[in-house]
C-alpha cells in the first residue's frame, strides 16, 4: 500500500492542499498494479502526488503532464528528483504541446478538460 506513504509525505509539503485524496490515489495503484500501463498522460499534474505515486509502483514509466501554475512547476521539479527509478517525465504547458503518435495507457484528469479530440487520437 504505497498510496498511504505517499499521502503521507505530500500532505506535508507546501502546496498539499490540493493534492489527490487516499481514495483516488488507492484507485490509481490498483489500476497500474492490475494492469500493464507503461505511458500515462495526466491533466492538472500539481506538486507531483500521482506521478511520485505511479513511479514509485511501477518503474520505466513515462510519464507526460501539463501544469500551468508556476509555484506548483517548481514543487513538482523538487518533488519529483528524488524518485530512485528510471522514471521518465515530461512537463508539458498544455496538452497540445504532445506531437507524439504512442497512444497513452492511463490518462489522468485533475481539474477540467473539454477536448474530447485529444482522448479519441491519444488513448489506446
Amino acid at each position: 500500500m504505497i498510496y498511504k506513504k505517499v499521502y503521507k509525505f505530500f500532505s506535508q509539503k507546501d502546496g498539499s492542499q490540493h493534492i489527490a485524496s487516499t481514495y483516488a490515489l488507492k484507485g490509481l495503484e490498483k489500476i497500474v498494479k492490475k494492469n500493464n500501463v507503461n505511458f500515462v498522460f495526466e491533466f492538472g499534474i500539481g506538486i507531483g502526488t500521482i506521478p511520485y505515486l505511479l513511479g514509485s509502483i511501477k518503474n520505466e514509466l513515462i510519464y507526460f503532464g501539463t501544469e500551468n501554475n508556476g509555484y506548483c512547476i517548481e514543487q513538482l521539479k523538487l518533488n519529483l528528483k528524488d524518485l530512485e527509478t528510471t522514471f521518465s517525465y515530461n512537463h508539458l504547458h498544455s496538452f497540445e504541446e504532445y506531437t507524439g503518435n504512442r497512444k497513452f495507457d492511463l490518462i489522468i484528469f485533475d481539474g477540467a478538460f473539454n477536448d474530447s479530440a485529444f482522448l479519441r487520437k491519444n488513448s489506446s
